[in-house]
């Protein structure tokens, strides 16, 4: 049977670097160090110098892993916004030369991102954006409360009046709501 790795100890790792920062304090050399904890010279030397660097606070914390997030609060929210604008204009009445509504997917989600911010992120990475601005479970883009939640956020003081129960007691967007996000996108 193969063996499992298993996943770094941070908490493990930020101790060895306190009790490395501690002995070098004490004089010992960078090379006793290395033996003393099981860890490379070039490892040593580079505490070493982010002590001398940074002496006030701990440089040798963990640094988060992975790529940085791409969109600020700030962008999330401006996302938002722009979600509800594309959206109800496409809930704008149709008539027989109107166009079809596009149905809204991931990778449209995407290229607003990309257009509008410039970050290219994957479709499951647009996905984790789209779950935690709506918090809770995963929501499809066509459930009418996904789009309720985005509404809310984009403008919260519509916040828990944008679902109502329709006549086959389902929910649906308040069309009051919706006429007043209309007039806002023609001014």
């Amino acid at each position: 049977m193969e063996e499992r790795r298993t996943r770094r100890n941070f908490d493990e790792l930020g101790e060895r670097r306190r009790e490395a920062m501690t002995l070098l304090d004490e004089g010992v050399s960078q090379a006793d160090v290395a033996r003393e904890l099981g860890v490379s010279r070039q490892t040593v030397s580079r505490w070493a110098r982010l002590k001398e660097a940074y002496p006030e606070n701990e440089p040798w914390r963990r640094r988060a892993l992975g790529r940085p997030g791409g969109l600020t609060e700030e962008q999330k929210a401006l996302l938002a916004r722009r979600l509800v604008d594309s959206y109800v204009r496409e809930l704008g009445p149709r008539g027989r030369s109107s166009p079809k509504r596009v149905r809204w997917t991931l990778a449209r989600v995407a290229g607003m991102i990309e257009t509008e911010f410039g970050v290219s992120y994957s479709l499951a990475h647009v996905r984790n954006i789209l779950i935690a601005m709506v918090g809770g479970d995963h929501l499809p883009l066509s459930n009418v409360r996904f789009w309720a939640r985005v509404i809310e956020l984009a403008y919260p003081e519509w916040s828990g009046r944008v679902l109502v129960k329709d006549l086959d007691e389902d929910w649906a967007l308040d069309g009051k709501i919706i006429g007043e996000l209309r007039r806002r996108l023609q001014r």
